[in-house]
């Protein structure tokens, strides 16, 4: 399994000049390194529906597909290691839904420890990377079995190891999203201790449907309209490195760097709504874009938040995962709705940069972000 050159598009160097609003300008470009995925073949090379993806220190890449029913392992020269996680109930297997109420099924990698966790809202598993399970956590809070209780998701983990998870509350007609972030067990647990909310949307109803329950001595039935929150307004991410949080307000077209205490710590404008946020390691803001040709663009900011540029890709990405030293994991489909991952590398005009006093540190950058 490598490079494809049969696919709908052929890819080479893929090259653009960046579109700049800032007095620092510069050229990028986006080299693919490689690809993943086929139209027909081994069923171990085809992608069926693809939730998210982790990448390793060693840069091997895990894909969780409930299509497929298993998390894939791929080394970094894309060849296929093992699958884990296969569907089942005993240890190290899971069930794999096509969807719960809190969106895809997510991967997040756990560098100090090397774990993997996965985490769909329903359940939770710590493995290692040979499949290994070191934990199996059954969420009991939803907005129907039990809505006092927050249905959660792990999201990400930063670079001192605290755990990030999404959290949806409802409260009466409404529901909160917040982020919780807490440190984790030695049994791979978490403890959580501080919170972040960054939506509040009404509830709107949904299907009612009819189930039937004995009361007493009668069996009657029972209609019941679910509720579910409006479409979220907004993107979100963390940065791994300085532990705060991004987050788009797309009714204002606003960008913000929120920390947990509450106070926003910068605020852009932005051109049109994006679609989803990435920070690096190194403290670069990829904020992506879904174009109306299907066509994907990243707006650029810095680790110092000068607005650098942008690149395009030709095709629709439906996920970026962005590593250090400016490697890109995309997901993205063609024409059939054959999903593909593609490892890109941004290369350019980035120069070192220290931050003024006015600000926010971070870490300088070499020749790649």
């Amino acid at each position: 399994m490598g490079i494809l050159s049969s696919a709908s598009l052929a890819f080479g160097s893929l090259l653009w000049a960046a579109s700049v609003t800032a007095a620092q300008v510069g050229d990028f470009r986006l080299v693919e390194e490689l690809q993943l995925g086929r139209i027909e073949g081994l069923e171990s090379d085809l992608f069926g529906d693809i939730h998210d993806l982790a990448v390793d220190a060693d840069g091997r890449i895990y894909v969780v597909d409930p299509g497929m029913q298993n998390v894939r392992v791929f080394d970094r020269d894309g060849q296929l290691v093992r699958e884990i996680a296969p569907e089942g109930e005993g240890p190290g297997e899971r069930r794999h839904r096509r969807m719960s109420y809190l969106g895809p099924t997510s991967l997040t990698w756990e560098p100090n420890r090397a774990r993997l966790w996965i985490d769909d809202g329903f359940q939770r598993q710590v493995l290692d990377s040979l499949g290994v399970e070191y934990r199996r956590d059954m969420r009991t809070g939803n907005f129907y079995t039990n809505p006092d209780i927050p249905a959660g998701k792990i999201a990400q983990v930063d670079a001192q190891g605290h755990i990030y998870e999404y959290q949806r509350l409802p409260i009466g007609d409404t529901t909160v999203s917040y982020i919780a972030r807490g440190v984790p067990t030695a049994e791979y647990g978490v403890v959580f201790s501080d919170t972040l909310t960054i939506d509040s949307r009404a509830l709107e109803s949904g299907e009612t449907r009819t189930t039937e329950r004995t009361i007493g001595s009668s069996r009657v039935s029972i209609a019941v309209s679910d509720k579910r929150p409006e479409r979220d307004e907004h993107a979100w991410t963390v940065s791994t490195a300085r532990g705060t949080v991004w987050i788009s307000v797309n009714e204002r077209r606003q960008l913000h760097e929120i920390a947990f205490t509450g106070d926003t710590l910068r605020t852009f404008d932005l051109d049109t709504a994006p679609t989803e946020l990435d920070v690096s390691p190194e403290g670069w803001v990829w904020i992506r874009h879904s174009g109306a040709n299907a066509e994907t663009t990243w707006d650029l900011l810095d680790n110092c938040g000068e607005r650098r540029g942008s690149v395009l890709l030709p095709v629709p990405v439906s996920l970026t995962h962005v590593g250090r030293g400016g490697v890109v994991h995309v997901v993205w489909s063609d024409d059939l709705d054959i999903e593909y991952i593609m490892r890109l590398r941004l290369e350019g005009d980035v120069d070192r940069r220290t931050c003024q006093a006015n600000q926010t540190p971070s870490v300088t950058q070499d020749s790649t972000v």
